[in-house]
């Protein structure tokens, strides 16, 4: 008896086009959640070479946390930096408010804790 094996082209297609379709909305997804930031002169004027520390850190790596204050309607976004110390980008819509380094927090729980008592509420991140 012989047994013959018959390649079923129709199914590969399917399939290779369930995983184009697959790999395309991920992508998609990624850069739907990439916003641009629209900097303002407080930050530096405040906060000086901080500010631009806590900039580049979130534009490179990106955030760890993100907080929303119902209140004020703004997002506090926490990045850790290079030197250990933890940052806080603080944006309006798509407009930053400020930046600057939690100097004395030495731990991302008293960083969240910082935020958790000026009114900002933990977001899935």
């Amino acid at each position: 008896m012989e047994i013959t094996y018959q390649k079923n082209s129709s199914l590969r297609i399917l399939l290779i086009v369930i995983m184009l379709a697959l790999a395309s909305i991920f992508a998609l997804s990624k850069i739907d959640n990439f916003n641009f930031i629209n900097y303002n002169g407080h930050a530096v004027e405040r906060h000086g070479s901080e500010a631009e520390n806590v900039r580049k850190c979130l534009e490179n790596f990106g955030g760890i946390h993100m907080f929303y204050n119902p209140y004020t309607n703004r997002f506090a976004e926490i990045c850790f930096l290079d030197t250990g110390k933890f940052g806080i980008q603080i944006t309006e819509e798509e407009n930053e408010v400020t930046s600057f380094i939690k100097n004395k927090m030495r731990t991302l729980k008293q960083v969240i804790n910082y935020l958790e008592n000026t009114g900002y509420t933990n977001q899935i991140y």
